[in-house]
């Protein structure tokens, strides 16, 4: 499901509340979640937490195209840890 998506299924389930609306709302959920993860930790209860790890440097990295040796620089990630609901759900799936 991509934000477009989503935005369609909300619009379902409340067909009241105009597109507009719904679409700042669902904008605004998303910033404030990236702003969440930003910070350094996002829980949603029933999906899973987002961290942020940081990565060292390495220099055992190799450019694909050419094969030849590069140091990548160190950065930081973004980590997902998923709730035992979400597992249980996606296992469920067929």
């Amino acid at each position: 499901m991509n934000t477009k998506e989503l935005k369609k299924a909300v619009q379902k389930l409340h067909p009241k509340i105009t597109k507009l609306v719904i679409d700042q709302i669902v904008t605004d959920t998303i910033n404030t979640m990236r702003r969440g993860i930003v910070g350094g930790k996002l829980s949603l209860s029933g999906i899973g937490t987002y961290t942020i790890r940081h990565q060292k440097a390495r220099t055992n990295g190799r450019n694909p195209k050419t094969g030849e040796k590069i140091s990548v620089p160190a950065k930081n990630k973004v980590w997902f840890s998923s709730h035992m609901r979400l597992k249980a759900a996606v296992n469920e799936v067929k």
